[in-house]
């Protein structure tokens, strides 16, 4: 849908349903093995949880359990910086499945390749989305201490995370792949100097 909308300058939501039933298997397919990549990351854990041992160690030397633990605190954040990356590396993949029709492998090379060429712009466009994702936290956190608007801002938050965040972070990413892989999409002045 975000791809014929960039395209053209306007969608229906039938235009979704089609490419949605195209794409599926090869979707889940592109999902399981870039999850399958994230997992493998479980590697920097291993040592930490080998160090740890059971629990009756811990509990009969406590000053050798804190070093282990924190082994182990070290190989977590280890994976959870590798799974970001993982996940920045390959933000394209899935929009290079859909927009250009491939197979799931194909989409992993030409997304990744994508990225390779792009990576200020992706780097940015992360940073974009995070900046936003922290902004609407700290609005909730500030208005959450309101009794009154707590509510509110439950209901506000979750509308505005699906009915506009993800669209747009939908739109914004085709956009971009789009424009770096030299297709084309309606311009907005063309839309204005309409006769």
């Amino acid at each position: 849908m975000a791809r014929i909308a960039s395209k053209t300058g306007t969608t229906v939501l039938s235009d979704m349903f089609r490419p949605a039933r195209e794409n599926v298997i090869n979707l889940l397919l592109v999902k399981i093995l870039i999850s399958l990549i994230i997992l493998s990351g479980i590697i920097f854990i291993v040592p930490g949880i080998l160090a740890v041992g059971d629990i009756q160690t811990i509990i009969s030397y406590p000053g050798e359990s804190i070093t282990n633990s924190v082994l182990l605190a070290f190989g977590l954040m280890m994976w959870i910086l590798y799974a970001i990356v993982i996940s920045i590396t390959f933000s394209f993949v899935e929009y290079s499945l859909v927009i250009k029709r491939l197979d799931p492998i194909s989409a992993i090379e030409n997304g990744l390749r994508c990225m390779m060429d792009n990576k200020r712009d992706v780097i940015s466009m992360w940073m974009v989305l995070i900046a936003i994702s922290m902004i609407t936290s700290v609005v909730g956190e500030m208005l959450s201490s309101i009794a009154f608007f707590e509510t509110f801002w439950t209901f506000a938050d979750l509308t505005i995370s699906f009915a506009v965040i993800q669209p747009l972070t939908a739109v914004w990413w085709t956009r971009l792949y789009m424009d770096r892989t030299g297709k084309e999409f309606y311009n907005i002045d063309d839309l204005l100097n309409y006769p």
